[in-house]
């Protein structure tokens, strides 16, 4: 029997991003859930156990740092389970997200980067079913 899916909060509040990361990850067996917005995403993480958070660094109504440690609290496990996607190269921003100790991919990504990242942020949680047959 196939292992139960990895279970994805992606944020982005980029609608293209966000619809293409969901159909990229779905195909590679992830239960996809997505939020525009840091406050979409509170609402989904206090209501629905997630396995990993992709964010976005910039979302229209806070950072992803502050969205991390809002979704910290609500759900622990996620300080390692978490990657930064983000298009700023400034020092500001590199020095925030070091200081959260989750990867950063930037963007433009390469698909291939994103995945392998993702599969060793969250190696320890259940694998992804593998597609049928």
């Amino acid at each position: 029997m196939p292992a139960e899916p990895r279970t994805l909060l992606i944020v982005d509040d980029e609608p293209v991003i966000a619809r293409g990361l969901a159909a990229l990850l779905g195909r590679r067996g992830f239960s996809v859930l997505t939020a525009m917005s840091g406050s979409a995403a509170r609402d989904i993480l206090s209501r629905q156990h997630v396995d990993g958070l992709l964010i976005d660094y910039r979302v229209s109504d806070m950072r992803g740092d502050v969205l991390f440690a809002g979704a910290v609290a609500i759900q622990p496990h996620l300080r390692s389970h978490t990657v930064f996607l983000t298009g700023d190269i400034s020092d500001a921003a590199r020095d925030v997200l070091g200081e959260t100790g989750c990867p950063v991919v930037m963007k433009p990504f390469e698909t291939a980067e994103l995945e392998r990242v993702l599969n060793d942020v969250m190696a320890d949680v259940r694998q992804p079913r593998q597609g049928s047959a």
